[in-house]
């Protein structure tokens, strides 16, 4: 998994305010805001789009930075979601067995010609875990100057297969190994049973149920809104270039199934929440999507990979979905324990983990708070605030309060994990200092951390960072 990287944040946040519209969603919105824009920033990206529900199904949507030169990003703009696709994918073949159209455990010789380089022998599950033994057609250099010589050109599934797929890395059951080759397959494999072209299938059995307005099928149907602009660094000067304008037909179509999805991350939030909440498909269903492939584990964030999911864990706090990478870049993950999905989409290829693992950490640290203190209305007499922020040594918390009792202060890293506790007995002022140390006298790293504090049924939640 890519590095965690440290940044600056300007604000810190000293507590939540009460909801006045009962949307869980209006709390977050500054702090998100302040954290997408202080990563753009930060990361060097170009346009980013992200999008965050919440428990309640209330939606948070910000924007930053430019989609084309001179046209700023706004939140109705698509993106391509690229491997993304494969979650989808899997969620309608799984529609599909279902419907009791095959089985999973099938194998692909009983509905797909022969291809060269494709074991009949496959099964439709091994093609969904990425445990074909299968090779990765899109490594093929025949293909990646194909793609590129008519951008007009609409490939399909089967022709994909037939031109470019190379001998395979191992025998079917072979432990897992991600190929987009499989997703391709199984795009072949929808078209095939169903007599629909994927496109068809993907719109009346998810798009159009779930009320998603703003995706599509790139490569095959023509989006009614506007892309949020594509950069690559074509004369590799070091510097992203502006291809906007190129069409993109060719590009998209030769991932159909594995890549070729267009969406906004407003969409997406309200697709993942739908999927791993069990109302598109039913629980048994679900179990099987959440069951991990032998050999796809990668410590310390990734436990597993199931059908068409990522299975991720930040410190004690799972997320499940997939992240894409197609000239954009995406990522699209729900948390089913404190039930909050996130999407962010960028418009040229970077790292997308800092804006992800910022703000998952700073709602997860504060969903809590919201629940039991801003839905009841309650008003606060806990007055908290820090100096030096940023600190190098230590940082004081300089605490007024009415209430008696005990005061907790927590420390947590960007992972959500709790690394520091101090307890005090609470006066009208008192005072408590964090000497940057984990309650086993580790020295911790530079970065940002998170804090509560807590004083009876009182919280304040807040941003701080360690030089």
């Amino acid at each position: 998994m890519k590095k965690i990287i440290s940044i600056t944040l300007i604000s810190l946040l000293t507590g939540l305010t009460t909801i006045s519209n009962g949307q869980i969603s209006s709390l977050f919105s500054d702090s998100l805001q302040n954290i997408i824009e202080t990563e753009a920033a930060a990361n060097g990206y170009i346009g980013l789009s992200a999008a965050v529900i919440f428990p309640d199904g209330s939606i948070w949507q910000g924007v930053t930075g430019e989609a084309s030169t001179g046209v700023v990003v706004d939140t109705s703009m698509n993106f391509i979601i690229g491997s993304i696709t494969k979650n989808y994918l899997a969620t309608l073949v799984l529609l599909l067995e279902e419907d009791g159209m095959f089985s999973i455990e099938d194998k692909i010789g009983l509905y797909l010609p022969t291809f060269q380089y494709v074991d009949e022998n496959i099964t439709i599950k091994q093609l969904l875990n990425h445990t074909s033994g299968l090779s990765d057609l899109e490594d093929s250099d025949a293909y990646n100057l194909a793609i590129f010589d008519d951008m007009t050109y609409q490939w399909s599934a089967e022709e994909l297969v037939t031109n470019f797929q190379e001998p395979p890395n191992g025998p079917p059951g072979t432990p897992y190994n991600y190929s987009n080759s499989n997703y391709i397959l199984l795009a072949a494999l929808v078209e095939a049973v169903t007599g629909n072209a994927l496109e068809d299938e993907f719109r009346s059995r998810i798009f159009e149920p779930l009320n998603l307005g703003n995706t599509w099928s790139g490569g095959f149907e023509t989006p009614t809104t506007q892309m949020g602009g594509a950069w690559v660094d074509l004369d590799e000067d070091g510097t992203l270039d502006d291809v906007s304008s190129l069409p993109f037909t060719s590009f998209l179509s030769s991932d159909i199934g594995a890549g070729n999805i267009l969406s906004k991350p407003s969409d997406m939030v309200q697709y993942v929440q739908t999927v791993y909440e069990g109302n598109l498909l039913n629980a048994n269903t679900l179990e099987k999507m959440l069951q991990p492939a032998p050999g796809s584990e990668y410590p310390p964030i990734q436990v597993g990979y199931g059908l068409g999911t990522h299975l991720l864990d930040f410190g004690g706090h799972p997320f499940v979905g997939h992240d894409g990478q197609r000239l954009h870049q995406s990522m699209m993950y729900y948390n089913p324990l404190e039930q909050f999905g996130i999407a962010i989409c960028i418009n040229h290829s970077a790292d997308l983990y800092p804006p992800f693992l910022n703000m998952g950490a700073f709602i997860s640290l504060n969903l809590e708070t919201v629940a039991t203190d801003n839905l009841e209305n309650s008003e606060s007499s806990l007055i908290v605030s820090t100096f030096p922020n940023p600190f190098s040594s230590e940082i004081r918390f300089e605490i007024i309060t009415q209430n008696r009792g005990d005061i907790y202060l927590e420390i947590f890293d960007q992972l959500g994990r709790k690394i520091r506790t101090i307890e005090s007995r609470a006066e009208i002022h008192s005072s408590l200092v964090w000497d940057g140390r984990s309650d086993n006298g580790i020295e911790s790293a530079a970065g940002i951390y998170y804090y509560h504090l807590i004083n009876g049924q009182e919280r304040k939640s807040g941003i701080i960072e360690k030089l």
